[in-house]
């Protein structure tokens, strides 16, 4: 069972990768969507901009309103000291 698990979720990375690779925004059901962003230096016209002209590039998780609401009533418990 163990490496089912493993075989879907190296599934699902390579999937979420190659589709964010390729500029789509990708859903995962009911826990929230991935993104990507680029921030860069400004410029008068679209000729004017180069590859050199982004200067950031990050990915960005959007939690579902389930997975938002799931973690705001969990319950919130004390862990003692190991």
């Amino acid at each position: 069972m163990l490496n089912v698990i493993r075989a879907v979720l190296f599934g699902l990375e390579k999937s979420l990768l190659k589709y964010l690779q390729e500029g789509y925004i990708v859903k995962f059901g009911d826990l929230g969507t991935f993104r990507t962003s680029l921030s860069g230096i400004g410029a008068d016209t679209a000729e004017d901009v180069i590859a050199a002209s982004v200067t950031k590039k990050r990915i960005i998780f959007s939690p579902s309103p389930l997975l938002k609401r799931t973690v705001a009533i969990a319950p919130v418990k004390k862990v003692q000291d190991v």
